[in-house]
């Protein structure tokens, strides 16, 4: 889980996001809320909202769901297992 956790922290850093964008989409990822970001990063849920509009828009996606598959994908994360049967 870290491994993946690490790509695709490297995946939304690399789409040129600052680092409180990154925070709040390592935040998504784990399922938080906004009410549950707003607390754990000091900010009000309007401020998150922001945020994550402005993610949205620079990553040409409509919501959460949008989001983690372009993160995911992006990341393009390693199957842990031996044989894996999505390798391209």
């Amino acid at each position: 889980m870290a491994r993946l956790q690490l790509e695709w922290r490297e995946a939304a850093t690399s789409m040129s996001l600052s680092r409180q964008q990154v925070r709040i989409i390592a935040l998504v990822m784990r399922g938080k809320s906004d009410k549950e970001i707003a607390a754990e990063m000091s900010l009000s849920k309007h401020t998150v909202r922001t945020y994550l509009n402005r993610i949205f828009t620079r990553l040409e996606v409509g919501d959460r769901i949008g989001l983690v598959l372009r993160i995911v994908t992006a990341a393009k994360p390693t199957c842990p297992l031996a044989k894996c049967p999505y390798k391209e």
